[in-house]
């Protein structure tokens, strides 16, 4: 099977159990937030919140709505589709990332699976109450190629274009940027004495890949606790 398709047939499980995970909210299982703009109307919600707290894309986004005489709940099932698609772009992108910068051919699929757990655990979840989540699912997207433009490709003011372009999306996600950031150094900078190398000879000839698969885990228990701790502080 070619890469293009397994990426494909990873894109179609990936949607498949995301819209399961999420069906509840597909069905119409709204925030107050979301309440709030029903009774404030597009325009006035926009203006009093969204780019009163600097959610500039968010605030386009329902005026569009707005522009095209969209009803709240029409825009709301349309935000959650969108939304679940563009979280699965990111699971392929972080999964790709992952396969990029490992020095070792990891499975496809397992890696797919870190990326999940990483990207739509159940802090994510939540997330999808709130009409503009597909800004939120691209503020992680754009957080996710800032890390990457800084670590790897080193071009720092593209790094800052994809940076500030996120913090306008949603800034509560900025978490991302730091923990990815981190990650990638963590990866592509090991410079370690004699002795952890040896150690680590040691732990790949028993673990194989494991080693890396348990490093990816650790990282993704980080990203958690992080998403868990800005939702609080920033809703």
């Amino acid at each position: 099977m070619k890469k293009i398709n397994k990426d494909y047939l990873i894109s179609a499980v990936l949607f498949i159990i995301i819209i399961i995970i999420s069906w509840n909210f597909i069905k119409g299982f709204n925030s107050y937030d979301t309440y709030k703009m029903y009774q404030l109307g597009y325009v006035k919600y926009a203006k009093q919140l969204f780019f009163a707290d600097g959610r500039i894309f968010s605030g386009f986004y329902i005026l569009i709505a707005q522009l095209f005489n969209i009803l709240e709940e029409d825009l709301y099932h349309f935000s959650i589709i969108l939304c679940i698609i563009i979280v699965v772009g990111n699971i392929i992108y972080f999964k790709k990332l992952l396969l990029k910068i490992s020095d070792k051919k990891l499975n496809d699929y397992l890696m797919s699976i870190l990326a999940f757990i990483t990207i739509f655990n159940f802090s994510y979840v939540d997330n999808m109450r709130f009409i503009e989540m597909p800004i939120i699912a691209l503020s992680i997207f754009c957080y996710m190629i800032a890390a990457k433009k800084a670590v790897i490709d080193k071009k720092n003011m593209k790094s800052l274009v994809y940076l500030l372009i996120a913090v306008f999306m949603y800034q509560a996600t900025i978490n991302v940027f730091f923990i990815m950031t981190i990650f990638l150094l963590l990866q592509k900078y090991k410079t370690i004495d004699k002795k952890n190398d040896f150690r680590n000879r040691v732990l790949r000839r028993f673990y194989g890949n494991k080693y890396f698969y348990f490093n990816n885990i650790n990282f993704n228990k980080c990203l958690f606790c992080c998403n868990r701790d800005s939702f609080y502080i920033f809703k």
